[in-house]
């Protein structure tokens, strides 16, 4: 929303007022649509964080697991299996949290 610097109306994002018609992209728009980037960065990096901590903890269960089942079928000692899964799983969860996507990047897949 952007608001007029002439009449004080709040305005969708356009180019002019909706009630005196005057032109809307000024700074004021800009200062807007920049704070709206800045949100969706912030929810783009919160996405990721929540995808590598889901990631992370089917990789330490299954992987445990797994990890213990592989280990009874060949007999070998499988006490380790749990901090393997888990330090697996931590790596994963870390790469995917911090990968940085720009948001051109982000514009260009999805064109």
């Amino acid at each position: 929303m952007i608001v007029c610097s002439k009449c004080g109306h709040t305005n969708p994002a356009q180019k002019f007022c909706g009630q005196c018609g005057n032109k809307l992209l000024t700074d004021d728009a800009i200062a807007v649509q920049s704070v709206e980037k800045q949100n969706q960065d912030i929810t783009n990096k919160t996405n990721r964080w929540i995808l590598g901590t889901v990631l992370f903890l089917l990789i330490w269960i299954l992987g445990s697991f797994a990890i213990t089942y592989l280990a009874g079928q060949a007999h070998l000692d499988d006490r380790y299996a749990g901090i393997i899964a888990f330090v697996i799983g931590l790596i994963v969860m870390v790469v995917v949290g911090l990968s940085e996507k720009s948001s051109e990047e982000d514009e260009s897949i999805k064109n």
